[in-house]
C-alpha cells in the first residue's frame, strides 16, 4: 500500500513541483516597482497622520514597531481599555485588539493601516525582487513531505502565504498573450471524511452541490441556508473540522 502511495502519488506529484520550480513565477516587475513606491508613499503618509495624534511626549520619537512603547501609549498615555494580554501577562497591541479599540480613539484604525503597508512590503514586495531571476520568474522551493499535516508547502520565498491584498496577489501573473487560470479543490478533507465514514447527510450535502459550511451554519443558526451570513460560516468552519474556533 505506502509503496503505491510512493510510486503513483509522491514520484509523480514530485516530478511535477520539479517542472513548476524549473518554470518558476511571472511577477510582473513594472507592476512591483509600482505597487511598491505608492505602499512606501501611504506608509509615509499615515505615519505624519500617526504622529499628528500622538501626544507630545511621543512625537518624532516612537519606535511604533515596539510593542512596549505602543503599550505605554495605548493603554497609560490614552487610558484605552485592555482587551487581550500576552502569554506574558502584557496588555496585547495585536491585530484582534486594534479592531475592538478603532471605536475609542483615531490610533488604533491608523495603527492598523500602517501595519498593512509594512507587511506587504517588508513581507513580500521588497523580498521578491530579490528573488526574482533574470527571466522575471520566482523559482520558489516546493516540499511535498515536509509539514506534519502531509500539505504542500512553500520556500525561498512562501508563494502559498501571499497576503489578500489584489495589488499584492495581482503582482503574480502570466506573460503577455497567456491566460492566468487558478483552481482549487473544494473543502477536498471533508469530501474524504464524508466517504471515509460513510457520512450520508454530509454525502447528501455534496451530490446537491451545497456548501457543507453554509449548512452547518444553517443548522447552528436555525435559519435557511440562503439567509446565512459571512460571519456565521466563519464561526462554523471549526465546527466541521473539528477544532476549536
Amino acid at each position: 500500500m505506502l509503496n503505491d502511495v510512493f510510486k503513483y502519488i509522491v514520484m509523480p506529484g514530485e516530478r511535477v513541483l520539479q517542472k513548476i520550480e524549473q518554470q518558476g513565477v511571472y511577477i510582473d516587475q513594472d507592476k512591483l516597482k509600482d505597487v511598491t513606491e505608492n505602499y512606501e508613499v501611504e506608509r509615509s503618509r499615515v505615519d505624519e497622520e500617526i504622529n499628528d495624534v500622538l501626544p507630545s511626549k511621543w512625537k518624532d520619537t516612537i519606535n511604533l514597531n515596539s510593542t512596549k512603547q505602543l503599550g505605554e501609549l495605548l493603554f497609560t498615555d490614552l487610558g484605552l481599555p485592555i482587551i487581550e494580554k500576552t502569554p506574558k501577562g502584557e496588555p496585547s497591541t495585536g491585530k484582534s485588539t486594534l479592531l475592538r479599540l478603532v471605536d475609542y480613539h483615531e490610533l488604533p484604525r491608523l495603527l492598523l493601516e500602517r501595519r498593512r503597508y509594512e507587511k506587504a512590503l517588508n513581507g513580500f514586495l521588497y523580498p521578491w525582487v530579490d528573488f526574482l531571476k533574470d527571466d522575471g520568474r520566482i523559482h520558489s522551493t516546493y516540499n511535498i513531505a515536509k509539514t506534519a499535516t502531509g500539505r504542500l508547502s512553500a520556500e525561498n520565498p512562501n508563494l502559498q502565504q501571499v497576503p489578500r491584498d489584489a495589488n499584492v496577489r495581482n503582482l503574480i501573473s502570466c506573460t503577455p498573450g497567456r491566460d492566468f487560470i487558478e483552481a482549487d479543490y473544494s473543502q477536498l478533507e471533508l469530501r474524504a471524511a464524508a466517504f471515509i465514514a460513510n457520512a450520508q447527510s454530509m454525502k447528501d450535502c455534496y451530490k446537491r452541490g451545497e456548501d457543507l459550511h453554509t449548512k452547518t451554519a444553517s443548522n447552528i443558526a436555525h435559519v435557511p441556508m440562503s439567509a446565512v451570513t459571512k460571519p456565521q460560516r466563519s464561526a462554523a468552519k471549526p465546527v466541521n473540522f473539528g477544532r476549536p474556533n
